[in-house]
This record gives C-alpha cells, structure tokens and sequence, in this order.
C-alpha cells in the first residue's frame, strides 16, 4: 500500500485491482450530482462535464449502474435560463475575494438588460431558486447590504483595497 492506495491481487478475476480510500460511494456521487442538476444553475454542457469528472471517483465496479441512473438525469436536465458556462468562474473568483476580503468593481447587466457597473465590497455567496447571488455593500458604504445575480455578471476586477465587515 502506498499513501491512500492499495494494489490488491484477486485470485478469482487472475488479475490485479487498485483500490483507492478516496473512491466515492455510488451514494455519494449520485447525492452530489442531483444537487448540481436540481440546482439548475449550470449549463447543460456545464453540468454534465463536472458530473463526469465526479463519476472518475467512483468505483470501478459501482460505475456503469450510476452512469446509467445519472445518463437518464442528465438526459431530461433542464437549465434555467440563466445556465451560462461563466457561473463557475464567476463563482470562483468571488468566493476568493470574499476570503481575501477584498474590494471588487463588478460588472453586470440589471433586471432591464442595461450594463452598469459597481465597486462593491463582497461579502457570501447564497443559492435560491435556480440563481447564485453574491450579497455586498458598496464599497465606502455600510448601509443596505445588495444582492447581485451571478449569472448576470460579465467581468469581476478584484482590487488591492481590503475591508473589515
């Protein structure tokens, strides 16, 4: 056995198998996919790729029924309007500011399809009804916190300036 791998020899199948603590359950993927796909926040092509990618840690033997059971799910998948291919990079770079604690200027398009921007200070990420938002102040203020729709977000600058909260 090396670090979290085991090569095992098994008599019956005359051959050699590797086995891995890191392998995931066929519970486990199937848990986490469905949430990826009811959240509907991805794309199609989005979501099927992150799902593929979590089905390689899946058991060797676990994984042509889980493939079959989320084929199906993937097949009648419908993305919200919203699904863009931009969430998980915008969500990423985000997440990072939040921990960074550092000011954003963001742009985005409003409810009315108009481009604005804003220099904001970040502060979560929340899930609701198919949409991510990210809550922030604006940058020098302290009053109403805002929400912004991930998915309407075309570009994030992260900034030097750090703040407290």
């Amino acid at each position: 056995m090396t670090g979290n791998a085991a090569l095992e020899y098994s008599y019956a199948s005359k051959a050699y198998r590797l086995f891995f603590d890191e392998f995931l359950s066929d519970m486990e993927i199937y848990s986490v996919a469905k949430a990826i796909i009811a959240s509907r926040v991805f794309s199609a092509d989005n979501a099927s790729r992150v799902i593929g990618k979590l089905e390689r840690f899946l058991a060797s033997e676990d994984r042509e029924n889980t493939d079959r059971i989320l084929l199906k799910e993937l097949n009648d998948y419908s993305e919200s309007k919203a699904g863009s291919d931009n969430i998980s990079d915008n969500l990423w770079q985000l997440v990072n500011a939040i921990s960074k604690k550092r000011e954003i200027t963001i742009t985005f398009y409003k409810e009315d399809r108009s481009l604005c921007r804003k220099r904001v200070r970040p502060l979560s990420l929340d899930h609701s009804e198919c949409h991510f938002f990210l809550t922030a102040y604006r940058a020098g203020h302290n009053d109403e916190p805002l929400a912004f729709r991930v998915d309407r977000i075309t570009k994030i600058v992260e900034h030097r300036k750090r703040f407290d909260v």
